[in-house]
């Protein structure tokens, strides 16, 4: 990943058009799947947390919120796989669990990590390191 051209949702929104044989675009679909408008946003922390995770040496745990997200993405697996395999050159895989020690920990070094790559994370989707982190764990 370069930090230099941060992913952005502009920069994957022809890819995939559409996900499982859906009406629905990944762009249009999670605008209405999330209240307050917030789904291409939280699509973008996502993204950007798949990123992350590409880059990294070891494991890395998203927000509770980003996790939901990334929860959606991964339904439609052929998509998520073919997405992965083009934008990273491999799958990014979720893996459940993990021990919460180890999940905080992973936690405050993906938030390191996006301060490093893309800045400040907004706080919507990305808590503080004592808020509650998600239980799942991204791997390459």
């Amino acid at each position: 990943m370069n930090p230099n051209r941060p992913l952005t949702f502009s920069t994957i929104q022809p890819w995939p058009p559409i996900c499982c044989g859906c009406s629905r675009s990944w762009g249009s679909g999670w605008t209405a799947w999330w209240t307050g408008g917030r789904g291409t946003e939280l699509l973008v922390e996502v993204l950007r947390f798949l990123g992350l995770v590409a880059s990294a040496e070891g494991r890395l745990t998203p927000s509770e919120t980003v996790d939901r997200g990334w929860h959606e993405l991964i339904l439609c697996t052929r998509t998520y796989g073919e997405f992965c395999r083009h934008h990273f050159g491999r799958m990014m895989h979720h893996e459940p669990g993990g021990d919460e020690g180890d999940n905080r920990r992973q936690f405050k070094e993906t938030l390191r990590l996006y301060r490093a790559y893309f800045g400040a994370p907004p706080a919507r989707f990305w808590h503080e390191p004592e808020s509650p982190c998600g239980a799942c764990e991204g791997a390459a």
